[in-house]
């Protein structure tokens, strides 16, 4: 892969100067869910992995880059349907670029073998190094953590404060999960079939084989691609971590809470009692659950649009 820098840009192209080389090509997981607006590309990491990632192709020149983390049994996959509405959105278009990218584990990721490759500081090092690869030491990014996700994000922004110009905190809370009977049956599921119950559970009726859905054929085949020790590591940090509420208000780093009006996963009250710490407003949007990226994605971009103009240059 070649080294990471600065570069101008060729005759012929804008003078807008590079921020990075472009990363190499990865194939992507399934059909493509974006309208063609993104590009699979791989990151390489220290540890010898590569994460795959979906970019837009301005990415190596746009001034800004939101960057979107996802959460428990996703992958970068949830947010490519949502990307032409974030595109249409923004404003110029041309100077934002998007990318999400699927953290070890997930999907066409890197599968790492044993349990003790999943912690907390394992993910919060992977989206650290994700942030040099695309250029942040000179063009801080905006990240948007969802779910499990905003857990990872909350910790990269502290990681590297640097590094981050805003942090949005998408159906995230602050603290655990409380441990329903449930929860724990389906964790026992969980254990007894393997990662494909995560597609079986949502599309109960449909055999396991090719679907010619696209959306529900990404589900399947992210199931079976996906590490079923991804899948218990997060559940039990899911079940046990820090509330760092307190150290990002220090931070001094802008936040944003939002979350779905129907969202079932967190207590609303965990959400809005992390805003008030904040000293913040958290948006919500009615008609959305736990993913408003899609069930509500024109509402959901219009309000990350207007949080980073506010955020300034």
């Amino acid at each position: 892969m070649p080294e990471l820098g600065s570069q101008t840009a060729s005759r012929g192209e804008t003078d807008e100067r590079r921020f990075i080389d472009a990363l190499p090509p990865a194939e992507p997981l399934a059909s493509d869910l974006s309208n063609g607006t993104v590009q699979t590309v791989a990151v390489r990491c220290s540890w010898g992995g590569e994460l795959t990632a979906s970019v837009t192709p301005n990415y190596t020149t746009a001034k800004h880059v939101s960057l979107f983390v996802p959460g428990f049994t996703g992958s970068k996959e949830d947010f490519l349907s949502f990307f032409p509405h974030l595109i249409d959105a923004a404003q110029p278009s041309e100077s934002r670029a998007f990318m999400a990218f699927s953290q070890r584990g997930q999907a066409d990721s890197a599968r790492p073998a044993g349990d003790n490759d999943y912690a907390l500081e394992d993910f919060v090092h992977d989206a650290q190094e994700v942030l040099v690869r695309i250029g942040a030491d000179k063009r801080p990014v905006d990240v948007i953590g969802h779910s499990f996700g905003g857990i990872v994000a909350r910790r990269l922004a502290l990681a590297s404060p640097s590094l981050v110009r805003s942090l949005t905190l998408l159906s995230s809370g602050a603290k655990p999960i409380a441990q329903t009977s449930q929860a724990k049956a389906w964790l026992q599921t969980l254990r007894t079939f393997g990662s494909t119950i995560i597609y079986k559970s949502k599309f109960p009726k449909l055999g396991d084989e090719p679907q010619q859905d696209p959306d529900i054929e990404m589900y399947r085949v992210r199931a079976h691609r996906t590490s079923l020790h991804n899948l218990l590591s997060i559940a039990a940090i899911l079940a046990d971590y820090d509330d760092v509420t307190d150290a990002l208000h220090a931070a001094g780093i802008p936040v944003s809470i939002m979350f779905g009006e129907d969202d079932p996963v967190w207590p609303h009250d965990t959400y809005n009692n992390e805003a008030e710490r904040l000293g913040i407003t958290p948006v919500t949007f009615p008609g959305a659950g736990h993913s408003a990226q899609i069930d509500t994605p024109d509402a959901l971009a219009q309000a990350l649009c207007n949080f980073w103009s506010k955020v300034g240059e």
